[in-house]
């Protein structure tokens, strides 16, 4: 096949995926997240480890059961909502003890990605969830009673 010819068939490639209802997030489908890096302060969740999740929806439906839930609710039912939706909810998990970090661990968003939603498993009182924007690089920071975006 000649150039043109890649070219063509590249671009008749990309025309039929728009079409489609679900297309790649590498194909410019939609918010993706590459790279995630906690950093977990000193005395994050009163010295104690905290677990980490961050789930991604591909559906509206996923999503609006993920936003009704603290992160004690999405931990306790969280299995249950994997299997509730298959192939909706993709998860990706780290436990972090007080005084670690993650540096740009790798993400793989599914295509299609409507909402993402960071959970951590807090010993005090609260929702304990962030729902993240369109940045494809997140940096979260685990504090002594709560998480937060950025340094």
């Amino acid at each position: 096949m000649s150039r043109p010819s890649h070219a063509l068939a590249g671009g008749l490639l990309m025309l039929a995926l728009a079409g489609c209802s679900v297309v790649p997030s590498w194909l410019g489908g939609g918010k993706s997240i590459s790279r995630m890096s906690i950093v977990s302060e000193a005395d994050a969740n009163l010295d104690g480890a905290t677990a980490v999740d961050l789930v991604m929806s591909t559906s509206d439906d996923a999503s609006a059961a993920l936003l009704k839930l603290s992160a004690r609710d999405w931990f306790l039912r969280r299995t249950q909502l994997l299997r509730d939706y298959p192939d909706d909810i993709k998860v990706a998990s780290w436990e972090l003890a007080p005084g670690q970090a993650v540096q740009l661990a790798e993400v793989d968003s599914p295509g299609g990605l409507k909402d993402a939603i960071v959970f951590a498993s807090y010993a005090t009182p609260g929702d304990h969830r962030l729902r993240l924007g369109d940045d494809s690089r997140v940096r979260l920071t685990l504090g002594e009673t709560d998480l937060r975006l950025g340094p």
